[in-house]
């Protein structure tokens, strides 16, 4: 028999996790972050503690208690066994780990594990789950989640458990016992698109989708004669390229019918439409040519810089109003590092001379190369630097001096620019100073949450008062709105319909009236058969 399981994404934005179970084989599609759940204890400097951060975040219930899918090394301190027996609760988390399911049962828990996409409301558990799983994803979001562990610091290409080691002779305490970080390479495999993984008996076939993070897929999963069709996170909406995506994945789930079961985000199930990446640029650029004021003031642009689709649009529209686009070093090394991708036409948009890289200033603030060893990715398109050979790669080799652009050039001809700035970047504008010129902050906004939760929207009013700056708000979702979302039900045809990723479940069922079966009220870990 088949059937699916849900250990996250019920009734919440985020935190997907789904379990599909055919005999004796098992596959997992997503394992990410919950934010509402983790907002409610960690927010800010409050994380979890370093080395311990998946032991704190199983007792405080924010990943899925799901046994055999964790690395041992994460659940079980290794140090635990020289302990008194009194201390020992401290550093072991209770759960059957990914090698104790083995050495019992003789075969893994999960044969296999599917990434839809690369946010961390998908993606984030990855990091604590065995690096022997075999782990699935497209081409693109591996490039993505490459990027992010050499800019952000968060590896989950690798697992990295601890291993003994003793402080050397030049420390405080040399010969006593520390922990050190081990590296293992994950078992990583590319699904290209309308490609089947095989896994037993459960076949898995990848479907590239529109959102606001390139390189996201929806799966289809054929088992025991059962089809679950799964998006992911999905939208009709964005950049042309990547919206037809979406619609040839609604046409061929159609055109290949029999399917039994459609688990489907629903985000905006409550919108009937919304903006699109057309109108963004539309509104935006309405506002931008409405009057003389923004020829010789500066224009920020706000958006995510993993969001390609926005990207596009803003770089659009610097062209129409003859601006140079300036981004942010991470977009830049994004760029570089996907550069041969279809969302970019197989085209290094780099290359082109009206957009360039903002230099912030780091450590000793006087633009030296040696202030970015800890922010390589800012004067680099390769963060590993050797510094045995000295073989650096920058920026100016491969584009030129002048790719880079810095505060003073900007502040003394604003009419140049557009300028993006995202939140985390906002003490930039100390050093461009928009204060005499003024100008527009457009703020692009794409997803529900951000990354690393929600902005405070009041400190970023703060910045915009004290410098002179009027705030415009241009939203085009990462999400399907709520006609499109049952457009693709009445397409597909699916039997049942499990809804995720939304806090409106019960929406479904009353759009869609009596015509389709709807699990609203999904309980967590039951097995539903298919």
């Amino acid at each position: 028999m088949t059937s699916v399981s849900f250990f996250g994404g019920i009734g919440s934005v985020g935190g997907n996790c789904i379990l599909i179970e055919h005999g004796e084989y098992r596959i997992m599609l997503d394992n990410g972050m919950n934010f509402p759940s983790e907002g409610r204890y960690y927010k800010d400097f409050l994380m979890p503690r370093t080395g311990n951060d998946l032991r704190d975040y199983l007792t405080l219930d924010l990943v899925p208690k799901i046994p055999g899918i964790y690395a041992k090394a994460m659940i079980r301190d290794l140090c635990i066994d020289s302990m008194d027996s009194s201390v020992q609760y401290m550093y072991d988390a209770s759960l059957q780990s990914y090698e104790d399911y083995l050495k019992e049962h003789g075969c893994p828990f999960i044969d296999g594990f599917f990434i839809t996409h690369a946010h961390v409301d998908h993606v984030r558990n990855l990091q604590f789950m065995a690096p022997q799983i075999p782990t699935f994803m497209s081409e693109l979001t591996k490039k993505m989640l490459e990027v992010m562990g050499e800019v952000s610091k968060i590896d989950f290409l690798h697992l990295h458990p601890n291993t003994l080691a003793e402080y050397g002779d030049m420390s405080y305490f040399p010969g006593t016992i520390k922990k050190a970080r081990n590296s293992i390479e994950r078992d990583i495999y590319v699904v290209h698109p309308g490609e089947s993984r095989i896994l037993g008996d459960i076949s898995v076939t990848g479907f590239p989708v529109d959102h606001s993070i390139p390189g996201a897929m929806a799966f289809r999963v054929e088992a025991g004669g059962k089809t679950i069709i799964y998006t992911g996170d999905i939208r009709f909406h964005g950049v042309e390229q990547e919206s037809n995506n979406s619609f040839h994945f609604v046409e061929m789930m159609e055109k290949m019918g029999m399917n039994d079961v459609l688990i489907t985000e629903g985000t905006r199930i409550r919108s009937e439409e919304g903006e699109s990446e057309q109108s963004v640029y539309e509104r935006a650029l309405g506002f931008l040519t409405a009057s003389d004021e923004q020829d010789n003031a500066f224009i920020f642009a706000s958006f995510p810089w993993k969001s390609i689709a926005r990207f596009l649009t803003v770089y659009r529209l610097a062209r129409k109003v003859g601006r140079t686009l300036v981004i942010q070093p991470k977009l830049a090394y994004l760029l570089h590092k996907i550069r041969k991708s279809e969302i970019l036409m197989g085209i290094n948009i780099l290359r082109n001379e009206d957009i360039r890289i903002y230099q912030p200033r780091k450590l000793s603030m006087l633009y030296s190369d040696g202030d970015y060893i800890f922010k390589k990715e800012i004067i680099s398109p390769d963060s590993n630097w050797d510094k045995t050979t000295k073989e650096y790669i920058f920026y100016r080799d491969l584009y030129g001096n002048s790719k880079h652009v810095r505060a003073p050039e900007i502040h003394h001809s604003p009419g140049k620019f557009i300028v993006h700035l995202d939140y985390y970047d906002l003490n930039e504008l100390i050093d461009l100073d928009p204060r005499s010129a003024g100008g527009c902050f457009l703020h692009l906004k794409t997803e529900p949450f951000d990354e690393e939760m929600e902005i405070s929207q009041s400190i970023l009013e703060n910045w915009i008062e004290k410098f002179n700056l009027q705030m415009e708000i241009f939203h085009a979702s990462g999400h399907a709105s709520g006609s499109d979302l049952i457009a693709m039900i009445h397409k597909i045809r699916p039997d049942v319909i499990f809804p995720v990723h939304t806090e409106h479940p019960d929406l479904f069922q009353e759009k869609l009236g009596g015509n389709f079966r709807v699990m609203s009220e999904i309980q967590e870990g039951k097995k539903y058969l298919v």
